[in-house]
């Protein structure tokens, strides 16, 4: 004799949401249990779990007894959205077939036990590439790659695990790490501590972890220039809101040798757009946001080739089609060379991850100052290293060279003129200084080129001067 029944399975609140599953035509009897096949009201079913976080459509059905637990056990396949990441604005009932993830052995039964597949079975494993929460794969700044149900020791219900790989974008692209939270039954994350991903162990609770060297992994050469060390990255959640993920991150640009001179973007703990050292999220109107926010710079000066020194320093970003990201420096520019004086705001000392872009630009003139005597006022700068072409000289292999043109002399506020160009280069410890036909005129009939040398050999200065009248 077979006993045939339909009507409604409930399931304790275990998984932030009712479990519900219409059951038709269940029979029992002597042969066993089963029931009806997918299609008419077992077909479609939607359930919200997680406080709506996770949507499962039920495609398949089939039922048994399980004698382990005494209980009517019910065998679940079909379709699943994480919805927040998943689903247009996070809203369940706009998913979208085509964005759906297929699980099969979702198993439930009347004692409000729950699996599916192993319990280590990974929803998401079906997948060729992360699904893709911030930026674009293969490798999105927010992907999410794993996504399991777990049963918390000590607790009656269930947590959803969220995991996934952070890339970290722009002046930290390159580092890289994994990320696990937990979704508790009410759709919250279960721990903030969970969403910070700390590099480096601070020895006090104030201590901004002024190191280099400790973690290879998370820290960028810059061409030599500068090493950018990431502290701590982690997501961070916009009021609270699943549907509006962040990526933050903070670190310190060591530029030199040591740990003296340095920039910070952000600090520990820090994970606001605000104050945060990157900060990465998608809005609702422009799309893909990032922004790169310097918040202390500690730097006394920086060395110019011998020639110059950058100091009262600001320090911004930029990002070249080709080359990728690049740090740019402003501040005051100082001379150091003997005997020598002058100042000038100086813009655009840029490097990248590839070496020196540009030693940059005197924002104005350059003004010099040579022995009290001879005045230079110049306008544009060409600098490098490596081989440069002199005049009486011919080709120079230097560590560091100016060519410095739109140039004009004043020689005691008496004689006056254009200068060809000034070269200057340093190769070890020698230093060369060169003011190039300086075409002077007194008045309309004393005219004449004059041309300025100026050595330093081992700590002695030359300075001579040739020209013709």
């Amino acid at each position: 004799m077979d006993v045939r029944l339909s009507g409604t399975m409930r399931l304790p609140d275990v998984m932030g949401g009712s479990f519900e599953a219409s059951v038709q035509d269940l029979t029992m009897g002597t042969s066993g249990i089963s029931v009806a096949q997918a299609g008419g009201a077992t077909s479609g079913q939607e359930t919200l779990l997680f406080g709506d976080a996770l949507k499962l459509r039920n495609d398949q059905l089939a039922a048994n007894w399980d004698t382990q637990s005494d209980a009517l056990e019910l065998s679940l396949s079909g379709s699943l959205w994480l919805t927040p990441f998943m689903c247009p604005d996070g809203n369940a009932t706009q998913c979208q077939d085509g964005d759906a993830a297929q699980f099969s052995n979702f198993t439930v039964n009347t004692r409000g036990d729950v699996s599916i597949g192993s319990a280590s079975a990974n929803l998401l494993a079906g997948r060729q590439d992360p699904l893709a929460v911030i930026g674009d794969n293969p490798a999105p700044t927010l992907g999410v790659d794993s996504l399991a149900l777990r049963k918390p020791q000590g607790q009656d219900v269930l947590a959803l695990d969220v995991g996934g790989r952070l890339n970290l974008p722009d002046v930290a692209e390159g580092v890289s790490s994994r990320f696990l939270f937990q979704i508790d039954s009410q759709g919250q994350i279960a721990s903030d501590d969970a969403l910070a991903l700390r590099f480096v162990s601070p020895s006090g609770p104030n201590d901004p972890v002024d190191a280099r060297g400790d973690n290879p992994e998370t820290e960028i050469d810059f061409g030599g220039v500068g090493l950018l060390d990431v502290k701590e990255a982690g997501l961070q959640f916009q009021q609270g809101q699943l549907t509006q993920p962040a990526v933050y991150a903070n670190s310190t640009l060591y530029v030199q040798d040591g740990t003296s001179d340095r920039v910070r973007f952000g600090a520990l703990g820090a994970n606001t757009a605000s104050t945060s050292g990157l900060y990465v999220h998608v809005d609702p109107n422009s799309g893909l946001s990032v922004s790169v926010n310097p918040t202390d710079v500690q730097i006394s000066q920086i060395d110019l080739g011998g020639f110059l020194t950058l100091s009262n320093i600001n320090v911004s970003t930029t990002r070249d089609p080709q080359r990728g990201p690049q740090f740019a420096l402003d501040g005051t520019v100082g001379v150091a060379l003997p005997s020598v004086n002058g100042s000038a705001n100086w813009q655009d000392f840029t490097f990248d991850k590839q070496g020196m872009v540009s030693w940059g630009q005197p924002g104005g003139s350059l003004d010099l100052t040579i022995v009290e005597v001879v005045s230079l006022s110049i306008g544009s700068v060409d600098a490098g290293s490596g081989s440069v072409d002199i005049p009486t000289q011919g080709s120079v292999d230097s560590d560091a060279y100016f060519t410095l043109t739109n140039a004009t002399l004043d020689l005691q506020d008496a004689i006056s003129g254009g200068v060809d160009a000034v070269y200057y280069y340093k190769s070890g410890s020698d230093v060369y200084f060169r003011v190039d036909n300086a075409n002077l005129a007194l008045d309309a009939t004393i005219q004449g080129s004059l041309s300025f040398t100026y050595e330093n050999q081992q700590g002695n200065v030359l300075l001579s001067a040739a020209g013709s009248a």
